[in-house]
């Protein structure tokens, strides 16, 4: 079966159907946007994705960020190996990986267990190594459960997910996740590369999201998005286990992304609030990337790889891929609709087998329909949800 293909946002994509979702996937990147969560009676419809504000525009080569491959489509989610800059086993590789930035190939869909299932594969420059990409939508269910099957490589890599929301209307994201063993800003040079601001103190370390160790010495909120407007940052938080959320709530809906914290034990924020001038962003990027990696904050190899500031506290900073064995990278995110005296969550709980809760702070309760244990089994044999 041949998978239809449109051009989204000025992007071939593939367009993915499930139950109460509807996706598109870029056939260059396998970035993930814009997707659509619907209610189950069909009136309530949810977009939270990050779709660029150029992409209309014909980026002129060798200029500013121009030539980042990664950018031409940049939106949604997409998959990083390596997450950041290569080289990758001797061979040069995009920032964030072919897999962020190369042709995919659509493989048959199926249909099985209440639930629809979409893979692509796509090989890699390095001869031998391929990645399996499967989303699968589940039948009731408003999220995305996307599963990368890792074959060929042999080698230490920072890897993960690259979730971005907008943030260019009026009405900012309330971001809260699990319990954290701490959080950091990304380590580097007290000045920032031409036409970039940065706000927070480069290499500090707090125990909370609301306590941001600014550059003046203060203290910001990272619990609010767009914040610090002119500025771009790039925080981690590192996630007790081993199941970890991230949730991002704003008027009538709230988005979430689940992972397993053994494999994926660091989230990255990049807060992008027009703070870059160079093209393609111009002063006018407004962006969140919630992003569910393993990995030194952005900083991609070697530093990964290599003895660095986190690894010393004994987070793991790159995966060890195997040339004979599988490597499965699970994550889970969706969207739901929620109301307007919902606070922000403070905890996931399990009601039954396929149905779980957030609960505020106020000890409201909004239960769905998920399968959030399917995350933590990624060790065994590709299965759908």
């Amino acid at each position: 079966m041949t998978l239809p293909v449109e051009t989204i946002f000025g992007q071939p994509s593939w367009r993915l159907e499930g139950d109460l979702v509807s996706a598109h996937l870029t056939c260059q990147g396998g970035q993930l946007a814009p997707v659509t969560f619907r209610d189950e009676d069909g009136e309530g419809v949810r977009s939270p994705y990050y779709i660029n504000p150029w992409h209309h525009e014909t980026l002129e080569p060798g200029k500013g960020d121009n030539d980042a491959e990664v950018l031409h489509a940049l939106r949604g989610d997409f998959f990083c190996l390596p997450f950041g800059e290569g080289p990758l086993q001797g061979h040069e590789v995009p920032l964030h990986g072919e897999s962020s930035t190369r042709a995919w190939e659509a493989l048959n869909p199926e249909r099985s267990e209440g639930a629809q299932c979409y893979r692509f594969r796509q090989s890699s420059a390095v001869p031998g190594a391929q990645i399996i990409k499967a989303l699968s939508f589940k039948d009731g269910h408003r999220a995305i459960y996307q599963e990368h099957t890792i074959t060929g490589f042999d080698d230490e890599v920072p890897l993960g997910h690259h979730a971005i929301l907008p943030g260019f209307d009026e009405d900012p994201w309330h971001i809260t996740t699990s319990s954290l063993v701490e959080l950091g800003v990304m380590p580097g040079d007290d000045l920032p590369p031409p036409g970039e601001r940065h706000a927070l103190k480069k290499g500090a370390f707090s125990s909370s999201l609301s306590q941001l160790p600014l550059a003046d010495g203060s203290f910001g909120d990272g619990r609010s998005f767009p914040a610090r407007d002119g500025h771009t940052d790039i925080i981690a938080l590192f996630h007790q286990g081993p199941l970890a959320w991230t949730c991002a709530a704003r008027r009538g809906e709230l988005w979430f992304s689940i992972k397993d914290a053994r494999l994926l034990p660091s989230t990255v924020f990049w807060m992008e609030n027009r703070g870059r001038d160079v093209s393609p962003w111009n002063g006018r990027n407004c962006c969140i990337g919630i992003e569910d990696t393993c990995g030194h904050f952005a900083s991609g190899l070697p530093t990964s790889a290599q003895p660095n500031s986190l690894s010393e506290k004994g987070i793991p900073t790159a995966m060890k891929l195997s040339p004979t064995t599988s490597t499965r990278i699970r994550s889970i995110q969706g969207c739901l609709a929620k109301s307007e005296d919902f606070g922000p969550v403070m905890d996931l709980k399990q009601v039954s087998e396929d149905r779980w809760a957030w609960i505020d702070e106020s000890h409201r309760v909004l239960e769905f329909q998920l399968s959030a244990q399917w995350v933590l089994d990624g060790a065994g044999s590709p299965q759908q949800p």
